[in-house]
């Protein structure tokens, strides 16, 4: 994957997250897709990748991948969904439901009661 010119997702369905997308710009390469769904938040049109519409659209996105700048496509993947990132999220979130069985969804914790 890290030595394509692009990864192709043409998908009609409303993809949900797009694994694929993610993983191959985490090795540097950009991404071709279409533009709902995932897509929107994880591939920045002229950034991380093209995202299209149309046949011209994707004809021409795959003339201009080649000047996207792959180091930065990397770094952009790694910050945003490497596992350390998405761990502390996953922990974060994981924290916050365990509020929900003390007193409530409407329980203010006071930082003290997260310490102890």
């Amino acid at each position: 994957m890290g030595n394509a010119i692009a990864t192709f997702a043409p998908t009609l369905y409303i993809e949900p997250f797009g694994n694929v997308v993610i993983e191959a710009q985490a090795c540097g390469t950009p991404t071709i897709t279409t533009d709902w769904g995932a897509f929107t938040e994880t591939n920045i049109d002229g950034f991380t990748g093209y995202r299209c519409r149309t046949l011209n659209d994707f004809i021409e996105a795959a003339e201009n991948v080649k000047t996207l700048n792959r180091k930065a496509i990397r770094n952009h993947a790694i910050s945003k969904y490497s596992l350390d990132v998405i761990g502390k999220k996953y922990e974060q979130y994981f924290e916050r439901l365990l509020t929900l069985w003390d007193q409530g969804w409407y329980t203010i914790k006071n930082k003290s009661s997260r310490e102890g």
